[in-house]
């Protein structure tokens, strides 16, 4: 691809840089800005380590809600949750470093990225939050890699009403593994 429309790349030190680039959209993953990670992430270069960060001042707020309502039928609204499933799995199965530097707060499928990180750096008084519920879902990677941290009836409890944490929250679970005081100090 090269060029692309929802993501921005930068190199520094071995070091990709990958930014979720729709600040408008709150970072929000739709089907083009999903094939261009996985496009960016399988035109490894020389990079010795990828760094999925955000512009603007959130990281992700998951999926994108008005692409998923406008699909036209289950196969096409599926076939969004396949590329999502696709983006995972292309960054899960990496063999150089991923590090999460998360700019601001993520909230639904952008809480969930973190998990694909080998790092996780955030800023404090971020919110971090699996908000599917509100829309009759279950977030996919919560309940399941949520438990070694949260415990299995506060996994449960956040999955099904909606929780939100903070980072300094997220820190003393383990889910961050290094805690900034502001994003600034990502760069």
């Amino acid at each position: 691809m090269g060029e692309y429309s929802s993501i921005s790349v930068e190199y520094g030190e071995g070091v990709k840089w990958i930014y979720l680039n729709r600040p408008d959209k709150l970072n929000s993953f739709n089907r083009v800005m999903m094939d261009e990670i996985i496009d960016a992430v399988k035109n490894s270069d020389d990079a010795w380590a990828y760094v999925f960060s955000g512009k603007g001042k959130v990281f992700s707020a998951g999926i994108d809600l008005r692409e998923l309502s406008e699909s036209k039928n289950e196969l096409e609204s599926g076939g969004l949750f396949e590329k999502l499933s696709q983006m995972v799995n292309t960054i899960l199965y990496l063999d150089k470093p991923v590090i999460i530097a998360l700019n601001g707060s993520a909230y639904g499928g952008g809480a969930e990225f973190i998990w694909l990180g080998d790092i996780v750096i955030a800023p404090k008084n971020i919110k971090i939050g699996w908000l599917e519920a509100r829309w009759g879902l279950i977030p996919p990677l919560l309940p399941v890699l949520g438990v070694p941290s949260f415990g299995l009836m506060k996994t449960q409890f956040i999955a099904y009403t909606s929780g939100v944490i903070t980072s300094e929250e997220a820190y003393e679970k383990g889910i961050i593994s290094v805690l900034v005081e502001s994003s600034e100090e990502l760069k």
